[in-house]
């Protein structure tokens, strides 16, 4: 802010320097009309680069560590699942993970089987990756939605719906409004999936993944207590830019992205993430604190998939692919994988810190 008040500072004096050593020799209203003129123009240019600058909403925490006791579950709000440990060994605790909510969904239960139809590999990696946790799931409560939010009340119980999986394979266990709202190109329907995957045996040390979460027993307390980390890897929320509103409360910095028909507020971390998307902050309508209130807080925006950043002071080169940043290994690398160098941006370390990092490009 300081280097910004001396820029200030230096072209009032190269613009109106001249003008004051002249002034008396001119028609002083005309002149004095003149120099206010340039003034308003000016503080309008050095308040859109106040609003660039200056510092807004930081993202929400990532993880959570909780503390588990004997047959007292309890509910983690970041993943929206239920922790109940039932058994502790010497090495090991047996704990029960499930949807928090699964006895008052309204879904009508049925049986899976084999449809044929499996999750599209592009758009979901993990699926075919390996996860410790979606290979286990034994419920999927799937809600059906219109991109808008609202929900697809025209298949089955009113859009809601739980599987009993048996040699059903399309389900993720997590929210794909990114991936069939945004970045199919479609914005019709999607699907917000909860998983119940029972009871897991973890050993100490070990972290067990889903698609958007994991969970690590980090400490055995004693022979009825023990603690783990809850991990939320899906950091960050994609936008499809002509269905948000960007906002910012009066008297405040921070700006979101709002989706007026979800009924949800994104923060916007720094505006490079939003001029991935061809947006500015500048654009940001200005509204009453209880106007932004009235909407529920998300997830930050993040970049949009495909970018090509790097951070100011860090030589690395990452791409933004499925939720994670892949550092690049070589440029030769890089061309391989369909990325051109001149489309790379350097963004704030706030941006990196929004990310975990994935496997390298090679």
């Amino acid at each position: 802010m300081k280097k910004t008040l001396i820029l200030v500072v230096l072209i009032f004096g190269l613009l109106f320097g001249p003008a004051f050593a002249a002034y008396g020799a001119q028609d002083q209203q005309s002149r004095y009309l003149e120099i206010l003129v340039k003034i308003e123009a000016l503080l309008r240019e050095l308040k859109e680069l106040i609003q660039i600058t200056t510092p807004v909403t930081p993202q929400p925490v990532g993880e959570e560590t909780l503390t588990l006791s004997l047959n007292s579950p309890v509910v983690n709000k970041l993943t929206e699942m239920e922790l109940n440990l039932v058994e502790v060994g010497n090495n090991y605790a047996d704990i029960e993970v499930n949807y928090f909510d699964r006895n008052n969904y309204p879904g009508t239960k049925t049986s899976g089987t084999a449809t044929g139809w499996v999750p599209n590999p592009q758009l979901y990696p993990e699926y075919y990756t390996g996860s410790d946790l979606l290979s286990v799931a034994k419920n999927v409560y799937r809600t059906h939605k219109w991109c808008d939010g609202t929900m697809k009340e025209d298949v089955w119980n009113k859009g809601y719906q739980i599987i009993e999986l048996a040699g059903y394979s399309n389900y993720l266990c997590r929210n794909r409004f990114k991936e069939q709202c945004v970045l199919d190109g479609t914005y019709d329907n999607y699907y917000d999936e909860r998983c119940d995957f029972g009871r897991l045996r973890f050993t100490l040390g070990e972290i067990k993944s889903s698609s958007n979460f994991a969970i690590q027993l980090t400490k055995i307390i004693s022979s009825s207590e023990v603690e783990v980390k809850v991990i939320d890897k899906d950091r960050t929320a994609l936008i499809s830019p002509g269905n948000i509103e960007l906002m910012r409360a009066k008297g405040e910095a921070g700006i979101y992205a709002v989706d007026t028909k979800r009924n949800i507020k994104m923060p916007v971390t720094d505006s490079s993430v939003l001029e991935s998307y061809g947006l500015k902050t500048t654009k940001a309508k200005e509204v009453e604190v209880k106007t932004l209130e009235n909407y529920q807080t998300s997830k930050p925006v993040g970049l949009k998939e495909g970018s090509l950043v790097k951070e100011k002071n860090n030589a690395t080169v990452y791409v933004v692919d499925d939720g994670e940043l892949k550092p690049v290994a070589s440029p030769s690398a890089l061309k391989k994988a369909g990325y051109d160098w001149k489309n790379l941006k350097v963004v704030s370390e706030k941006v990196i810190d929004l990310y975990s990092v994935g496997e390298a490009i090679k």
